[in-house]
C-alpha cells in the first residue's frame, strides 16, 4: 500500500508538520486545522499526492502539455496537479516556477481565508523574483515569459484583498482594499526580472515586454511607484532595441504619467480655476 503524503494547497510543498493541533507547511508557513484540510480534500480543491518520485522522464512532455492545456482552460487545480508532477521530474523547470504559484493564487480568489490569500501572494512574488536565476536564453524560455506576461492580466479579477501591514505607529493592522497596489508590485517585480535578464542576455522580445509592462503600470489606478524610474526604463529599452535593430522606430512620445499624477494635475487646475474665480469676484466688488 502506498502511503499518501500531505501537500500544502498554497505552495505545493510536502513538508507538512503537526504543531499545537495545526498542520503547518515548512515552506510557506501556511496553517491548517484538521477540519480545514479534510474539507479541501473533499471539495477537490486540494490534490493529495503519493509519496513517490516519478522516475520515468519520458512522462515530462505529457505532464507539461497537460499543464499548458489546463492553463489555457483556466483549470487551476489541473495546473497545480500537473506542475507538481513536472517538478518531481525537473525541479528547475521555469514554467513550473511561474505557473504553479500563479494557479495557487488564482484558486484563492473566492476564498475568505485572507491569511491563505496573503501567503499565496507572497509565494507568487518570490517565484517572480527567481525568474532570472532559471533563465537559459532559449526560445522556449522566451515563449514562457511572453505567455506569463499575457496571463498576468487575469489578476484583475480580484475585486478586493485583505492584507496585513503596519500603521504609522508600527502596529500591525489588517487592511481591506483593492488589489491595485499588490498588482502593481507584481508588475514591478516582473519588470526588474526582465531588466536583469536583458542586462546579461539581450532579447528584443523581452525589451518590448519591458516597455509594455511599464506602460501597463502607468494605467493602474491608485498605484504608488516612482514614475521617473520607469520612464527611464522605457527610454532605455527603446534605445537598446534601436542599437540592435536600426529599422526600429522609437515613438515620438515615450514619457508617461501615472493616473495618480494625472489626477493631481486635474485637481490642481480645478483648484486654480476656483481660486481665480474667487479673486475675480472679489476684485469686481472692490471696483
Amino acid at each position: 500500500m502506498v502511503k499518501e503524503a500531505l501537500i500544502c494547497q498554497n505552495c505545493g510543498s510536502t513538508e507538512m508538520t503537526r504543531t499545537d493541533g495545526f498542520l503547518i507547511c515548512g515552506h510557506c508557513r501556511a496553517k491548517y486545522t484538521d477540519e480545514q484540510y479534510k474539507k479541501l480534500v473533499i471539495d477537490g480543491s486540494l490534490n493529495v499526492i503519493h509519496k513517490h518520485r516519478i522516475d520515468n522522464t519520458d512522462k515530462f512532455d505529457t505532464h507539461i502539455q497537460n499543464a499548458r492545456r489546463a492553463l489555457k482552460n483556466e483549470d487551476w487545480n489541473g495546473v497545480t496537479h500537473y506542475c507538481v508532477a513536472v517538478r518531481d521530474i525537473k525541479p528547475d523547470c521555469l514554467e513550473v516556477l511561474i505557473f504553479e504559484p500563479f494557479a495557487r493564487l488564482m484558486l484563492t480568489q473566492n476564498s475568505m481565508d485572507f491569511d491563505l490569500r496573503y501567503s499565496a501572494v507572497n509565494v507568487f512574488l518570490n517565484s517572480i523574483n527567481a525568474i532570472s536565476e532559471l533563465w537559459s536564453g532559449s526560445p522556449e524560455d522566451e515563449a514562457v515569459i511572453t505567455l506569463f506576461a499575457d496571463i498576468l492580466d487575469k489578476l484583475r479579477r480580484f475585486k478586493f484583498i485583505q492584507y496585513k501591514g503596519n500603521d504609522k505607529y508600527g502596529r500591525q493592522q489588517v487592511y481591506k482594499g483593492t488589489l491595485n497596489q499588490i498588482y502593481a508590485e507584481i508588475i514591478i517585480a516582473f519588470i526588474w526580472e526582465l531588466r536583469q535578464i536583458t542586462d546579461k542576455d539581450y532579447s528584443e522580445t523581452l525589451m518590448r515586454l519591458i516597455i509594455r509592462e511599464c506602460n501597463l503600470l502607468f494605467d493602474i489606478k491608485k498605484a504608488k511607484f516612482k514614475t521617473r524610474v520607469f520612464n527611464k526604463l522605457i527610454i532605455h529599452a527603446h534605445n537598446k532595441i534601436r542599437e540592435n535593430n536600426p529599422n526600429y522606430l522609437i515613438p515620438q512620445k515615450t514619457k508617461r504619467y501615472s493616473r495618480r499624477q494625472v489626477s493631481f494635475f486635474v485637481k490642481l487646475i480645478v483648484f486654480g480655476v476656483f481660486a481665480l474665480g474667487i479673486f475675480v469676484c472679489y476684485a469686481l466688488e472692490i471696483f
